[in-house]
């Protein structure tokens, strides 16, 4: 990045940002959102600077779900949430704010006034036919997924019970928390 402007999310995963740090690991660092679409959403952020999914190796990708379904679970415990949504917004089209990726877990309640929709409307078949043709075209002949071990270090995958018990005792310092 240049010194210009800072990346805010590589300033939070360097811990050269205040944030409020719920989770960190290797590879990701898990914060709450100080703009948050309901009460608790996390943002789970590769330590990596990433722009868009399509960016992330395999093995980041596992984890960074991985990752993301286990802050899931924590949020329907802690938070008593009634559902979540794991969300990526790749590019500024999608919604996305920063230039760096990262994985929204969002706990869902009744009434929360969240909303993440679209207009159904069932394609057309001409449209559908070129559509497929246009996706098929790009993927055909590319190599289906091999058994080969990855070329970095396996990620470590971590038992929900331990991250709990990671958050339970964490404790934050007055200079950490989020005012």
């Amino acid at each position: 990045m240049t010194e210009e402007k800072k990346c805010i999310f590589c300033g939070i995963t360097d811990g050269s940002m205040q944030s409020a740090k719920i989770y960190e690991d290797d590879l990701v660092v898990c914060v709450l959102d100080i703009f948050p679409a309901s009460k608790g959403h996390v943002l789970v952020i590769p330590k990596k600077h990433i722009a868009i999914s399509a960016q992330l190796d395999e093995a980041l990708s596992a984890h960074l779900f991985n990752v993301g379904n286990k802050m899931s679970a924590i949020l329907f415990e802690a938070m008593e949430a009634e559902g979540t949504n794991l969300l990526i917004a790749n590019g500024a089209a999608a919604g996305q704010k920063v230039d760096h990726l990262v994985l929204h877990v969002i706990p869902r309640y009744k009434d929360d006034g969240v909303n993440i929709t679209w207009n159904s409307e069932q394609i057309k078949e001409d449209e559908l036919k070129y559509t497929f043709e246009k996706i098929t075209s790009m993927t055909q002949g590319a190599k289906a997924p091999t058994e080969e071990k990855p070329k970095e270090e396996p990620v470590k995958d971590v038992p929900l019970e331990e991250v709990v018990e990671d958050l339970e005792e964490e404790t934050f310092d007055e200079e950490e928390r989020i005012p």
